[in-house]
């Protein structure tokens, strides 16, 4: 039978008594084993005793912890594994990352370089139409007229207006017809090939009573030969029922002639004067036609006619 030590790696041992007392606990265990058989004693004296080990006393307050296999295992798998992966996923990834921002700069360049020849090629073909002779000659004339042509044309020439433009020239003074037969010639000359200005008097429009019917077949048959500009002179001799036909022929929004340049001529008095030249211009065309044309007539004929009014100076 194997002998049971008494309070063995306790640290209450150690607390209470400081220091063990090895002879007193041996000889306490000798005579409480005392009545035990001699035979008994004899075969546990011939049993090798092995040493004892010093109880490791408890040692007050938290003991670092040591970790458990299992959990080491998993903290390696869970915590190592991810980074390395972290990183090969960053580095698969950088190459993409360069090849896009290669991608976006190549097609930037593309783009400035396809924009840049599509604006050259626009600027080689487009048409003008800046009236650069007639400029040079009459100096005296506002600048405002100029560009107001040259927009006005340029922008039919060049297929960029749907709608055709229509110009009354106001002035006082019977030689401005000269110079507006030059403006006119030259605007058709840049649609191309030879002047194909087309004229029309009062003729047109009925010598008396006049007739807006006659002149608006009239103006059909000469678009028909393909003309693109019209002169109408001197609104002042129209008679006041063909002069209906020039809500017809200058309509802008339900056009007979989509790309139409309609030069019109009116003279009037006191020009210089004139704080408004659209104002005068109406003015005199009202005291022109007011006692043929009621004014449900008369009001929309004079806002298609005076669409444009360009003031030339004498």
């Amino acid at each position: 039978m194997q002998r049971k030590p008494i309070h063995e790696g306790s640290p209450r041992a150690f607390n209470q008594i400081g220091k063990p007392n090895i002879d007193g606990d041996a000889h306490s265990y000798e005579e409480g084993s005392s009545s035990a058989s001699e035979p008994e004693t004899n075969k546990e004296e011939d049993q090798p005793v092995a040493p004892e080990t010093p109880a490791t006393p408890k040692i007050r307050g938290r003991s670092p912890r040591t970790p458990r296999t299992g959990e080491s295992f998993q903290r390696n798998r869970s915590g190592s594994r991810p980074s390395v992966d972290l990183t090969i996923n960053e580095e698969n990834q950088t190459p993409k990352a360069w090849l896009g921002v290669v991608f976006v700069i190549v097609i930037a360049i593309i783009s400035v370089y396809f924009n840049k020849s599509v604006n050259k090629n626009d600027k080689v073909s487009r048409k003008t139409c800046a009236f650069e002779g007639l400029r040079r000659k009459l100096p005296t004339q506002p600048e405002i007229v100029w560009r107001a042509l040259q927009n006005g044309i340029e922008g039919l020439v060049n297929k960029e207006a749907n709608r055709p433009s229509v110009f009354l020239f106001l002035h006082d003074d019977q030689r401005q017809q000269k110079l507006i037969g030059d403006i006119a010639n030259e605007a058709s000359s840049c649609f191309g090939g030879p002047s194909q200005l087309i004229h029309m008097s009062k003729e047109d429009f009925g010598l008396e009573n006049g007739d807006y019917g006659l002149a608006i077949e009239r103006f059909k048959a000469k678009v028909n030969k393909g003309s693109k500009v019209f002169l109408i002179v001197n609104l002042n001799e129209l008679p006041p029922n063909g002069a209906r036909a020039l809500h017809t022929i200058c309509d802008v929004y339900s056009p007979l002639v989509e790309d139409a340049v309609i030069f019109l001529t009116l003279r009037a008095a006191r020009t210089r004067s004139a704080k408004n030249s659209v104002t005068l211009a109406m003015d005199t065309l009202y005291k022109l036609w007011e006692k043929e044309l009621r004014d449900n007539e008369l009001d929309p004929l004079l806002a298609r006619v005076t669409d444009q009014v360009l003031h030339l100076n004498s």
